[in-house]
């Protein structure tokens, strides 16, 4: 086929403009558009289309093979792929890539500005960002199948959260957690390891593996620290609980206790102080009772103000008052004592010991006849004041006085005795250590006339050693038998003081 020229008019195809193929044509050559070529229909070429300029396609551009371009291909509106599109090399997106449906890269995908994404995005694979990840709204992570790690597998590398971060479901670190600020937990947090804080303010309780620091029971003047301290405890406010079980059944109020099981059955006794494993573990309903020491006053059930100093100082029942043992396996056996020590124990007071309290006084002596020219051991009634602190025992049947105390006492004794005739009677102190009359102030008395009788009136001051003995004897030197006064005024009497 010959070619034409576009400015020869003798052409009749470039006098009308238009040129008509109804069928095919067959060009060996090249086909050279000057300007622009409308196609009503479709445009099939079989091989290579090579276009020095630009390509305009108003509508669909549909390649059966692939569509390469070697140079920039400039897009003014919507570049739509009903299939795959392979890119072997780079693309670039100088403004928004919206994608409708699966946005999937196979390589790697290099972002220098921004990624904004509306709507979810799936990642199959790892999503590795080597600079700062800004998120705005929520970052939800929903896997509770497998671990979620945010890190490296080496964790070399930082998670940094600038503002609040708000965890739905688990966050579990592998690893040391940095805080160089506040932590605010609204709720629980469960640690099955160490926790370890260095400085640390707690509002509200902190309990790990069944330990309670802080508040406990709802009330902010309890402190406690152990699994089941103060376990049971409503309404007790100002106790103090320290170490396993301590305090665990407790619902009163002003107790402490330091140990392993201390106070451990104590419901509402107050004012209870033990320190120690199971000091005080079995009271219950006894107040105002201290015990420092392993196991110290472990028997004590409702009595109270007790004191237990020692290795299980204790007491041999659980309702006993106002004792106190001190020392070692020290043991009371009843209220009202001071233990000190044991009874294999020398007990060592260095100074003076004084026994503050009322003497020993008996008034009348019992039913006696004295025979002329006898001795008698005079017996008296019970006592008056009994001075049970002393320790000074009496036998009424046979007159007989006994230092029970297990160390020696010293007594200042005092004895008066009317007779009903004036003779020349005399009363003396008998010892089982000297058996002769102590300090007789008056061997024969004040005679008086017969009609008024006579007295005698004898004073001592001996030692007696642990078990030691004394009693009042009285001697008749007349030929008569004779007995004593037991009027309302003019009656005999002993008074026994020791110190």
């Amino acid at each position: 086929m010959a070619t034409w020229d576009g400015k020869d008019s003798s052409i009749i195809a470039n006098r009308f403009g238009n040129v008509y193929v109804k069928d095919y044509m067959d060009i060996s050559g090249r086909l050279f558009v000057r300007r622009d070529a409308s196609l009503n229909s479709r445009l099939f070429v079989m091989k290579d289309a090579s276009f020095m300029s630009n390509v305009y396609v108003d509508d669909y551009l549909t390649p059966n093979l692939n569509f390469n371009i070697n140079g920039d291909a400039s897009l003014n509106g919507r570049l739509m792929v009903l299939n795959d599109a392979s890119f072997m090399s780079n693309i670039y997106v100088d403004d928004f890539l919206t994608a409708n449906l699966n946005f999937r890269v196979i390589g790697d995908a290099s972002l220098n500005s921004n990624v904004i994404v509306n709507k979810d995005i799936s990642c199959n694979g790892n999503i590795s960002i080597g600079r700062d990840l800004i998120v705005t709204g929520n970052l939800a992570v929903k896997n509770y199948t497998t671990s979620n790690i945010i890190n490296t597998t080496t964790t070399n590398y930082q998670l940094a959260i600038i503002e609040d971060l708000s965890l739905n479901g688990r966050l579990a670190v592998s690893s040391d957690t940095s805080l160089n600020g506040n932590l605010f937990i609204a709720g629980d947090i469960s640690c099955n390891g160490n926790l370890n804080a260095g400085r640390g303010i707690f509002l509200r309780d902190i309990s790990v593996n069944g330990i309670t620091i802080g508040i406990g029971a709802g009330n902010f003047t309890n402190t406690i620290f152990g699994n089941l301290a103060l376990a049971s405890n409503s309404a007790g406010i100002n106790n103090t609980a320290v170490g396993y079980a301590a305090l665990r059944l407790n619902t009163a109020s002003d107790n402490t206790a330091c140990g392993y099981n201390a106070l451990a059955s104590n419901t509402t006794g107050i004012n209870n102080t033990a320190v120690g494993s199971g000091a005080l573990s079995s009271n219950t309903t006894g107040s105002n009772n201290t015990a420092i020491g392993y196991n110290a006053g472990s028997a004590n059930v409702d009595g109270s103000f007790n004191t237990y100093i020692g290795y299980n100082a204790n007491a041999n029942a659980g309702n006993y008052s106002y004792s106190t043992a001190i020392g070692a396996n020290a043991l009371i056996t009843g209220s009202n004592q001071i233990v000190l020590g044991t009874s294999a124990e020398t007990v060592v007071i260095p100074g003076k010991i004084r026994h503050a309290t009322s003497p020993l006084i008996f008034y009348r002596v019992s039913s006696q006849t004295y025979p002329a020219n006898s001795t008698t051991t005079v017996v008296f009634n019970s006592p008056v004041d009994t001075g049970v602190y002393t320790n000074i025992g009496y036998n009424s049947s046979t007159g007989v006085f006994t230092n029970n105390n297990p160390y020696t006492v010293c007594v200042s004794i005092t004895v008066s005795i009317r007779i009903n005739t004036a003779s020349t009677a005399n009363t003396g102190l008998i010892t089982s250590i000297v058996s002769s009359a102590y300090g007789v102030v008056s061997s024969n008395g004040v005679y008086f006339a017969p009609t008024n009788g006579g007295s005698c009136i004898c004073s001592a001051t001996i030692p007696l050693a642990q078990n030691d003995t004394f009693y009042t004897t009285f001697k008749n030197t007349t030929a008569a038998s004779t007995s004593i006064i037991n009027e309302t005024n003019n009656t005999a009497c002993i008074m026994i003081r020791v110190f």
